[in-house]
């Protein structure tokens, strides 16, 4: 089971955020809460494997929700959904761990593709022999 916390101050993002996570198989939601608390709060005793934050009224303080995630939960995914294409703050996420940052107004199935990728990084996949392929002047002698 893969256990997901889900984090937003709308009701629209919570269930934009739960219908996304509904595309990811074997993932089960085991707490919704908004940033009006600490998440390492919320997060350390779930020890889940993705966190999600989106839609927060206070997006100034997205950097320090995914610190306080990364405190609590080292080993979570945390991606951020954000309606920000500032390039400095996206770069700043991505340097405070975040697993990805994304545009805030993802259709839920998209969002859940890209979920699933997220948490697929990082497996280990059988390394392939390398195949070389002829060029055409090879192939013809």
């Amino acid at each position: 089971m893969i256990r997901v916390v889900v984090i937003a101050d709308s009701g629209a993002a919570l269930t934009n955020l739960t219908a996304a996570v509904a595309f990811v198989p074997g993932a089960h939601i085991v707490r919704h809460g908004s940033s009006a608390v600490a998440l390492d709060r919320v997060v350390a005793p779930l020890a889940p494997h993705l966190v999600l934050i989106g839609d927060l009224l206070a997006p100034d303080k997205a950097l320090a929700r995914i610190a306080e995630v990364h405190r609590a939960a080292p080993l979570a995914k945390v991606v951020i959904l954000s309606s920000s294409t500032e390039a400095g703050w996206l770069a700043d996420a991505l340097r405070a761990r975040a697993s990805a940052v994304l545009p805030g107004n993802l259709e839920a199935r998209t969002l859940g593709r890209v979920l699933r990728e997220v948490l697929a990084e990082g497996t280990v996949l059988p390394r392939l022999p390398l195949v070389t392929v002829a060029s055409p002047t090879e192939a013809a002698a």
